[in-house]
This record gives C-alpha cells, sequence and structure tokens, in this order.
C-alpha cells in the first residue's frame, strides 16, 4: 500500500534525522512555531467569535 510506503519512509527519515542533534533541534523549534502560530489563529478566532456574539466588529 501506499500509505504503509509513506510512513515507513517517514519513519526512515525521522530515524536519520534524529540522529543529527543540530537538525533535530531545527526541526523542534520549527514544529514549536507551527503550533504556536496554530494556536494563536485558533484563540482570535474564539475572540472574534465571541465579539461577533456581542454584536462588535
Amino acid at each position: 500500500m501506499q500509505e504503509d510506503k509513506d510512513l515507513k519512509r517517514a519513519m526512515d527519515e525521522w530515524e536519520r534525522v534524529s540522529q543529527d542533534e543540530s537538525v533535530r533541534l531545527a526541526y523542534e523549534a520549527r514544529r514549536k512555531a507551527v503550533l504556536d502560530e496554530q494556536s494563536a489563529m485558533k484563540k482570535a478566532k474564539k475572540m472574534e467569535k465571541k465579539l461577533l456574539l456581542k454584536g462588535l466588529p
């Protein structure tokens, strides 16, 4: 199956990358930035919804 091949490729890449500390740290920093951005967007959407329900622009 294609999904199995994709998963195997991802696992192999992770194994290779995780051996290199500088690459792993860069990966972790990027992942944190992405998660922070997603969290900020979720918070902004929640605030927007709250303001719209109150009738504020």
